[in-house]
């Protein structure tokens, strides 16, 4: 669990570098721009964590990613290429390591269940 939690954190810290839901014009321009655009009462991706920060969004936004929800991939829009590429680079190793570590998990656990009751 805590090379889970590790990922979590890292990932969390690219996304962030990456800039996505960010709407300071000096990370990410596109969104910002959207975010001039558009009025407040329009959703935008990355509104459920208004109150809480982008950082800590980004630990969610990793952790439902790793669980199978990958409302993530709205906040890729406003990226430019290269960092479009580095997103779907860091998506895909992070739904394949937390995959693999969750499905390890869970077969840990039944088996240990079972020997219990056995």
């Amino acid at each position: 669990m805590l090379f889970y939690c590790i990922l979590i954190g890292l990932f969390s810290i690219l996304w962030s570098t990456l800039g996505l839901g960010n709407a300071n014009p000096n990370i990410n321009m596109v969104f910002s721009k959207f975010m001039e655009e558009n009025d407040s009462t329009t959703d935008y991706p990355g509104v459920e964590y208004k109150e809480i920060g982008l950082f800590l969004g980004n630990i969610i936004d990793v952790l439902r990613t790793t669980l199978g929800d990958y409302n993530c991939i709205n906040t890729s829009i406003y990226l430019n290429l290269n960092e479009t590429i580095i997103f779907w680079i860091s998506w895909i190793i992070v739904v394949m390591i937390g995959c693999i570590i969750f499905l390890n998990f869970i077969i840990a656990e039944t088996s240990a269940s079972y020997e219990m009751v056995s």
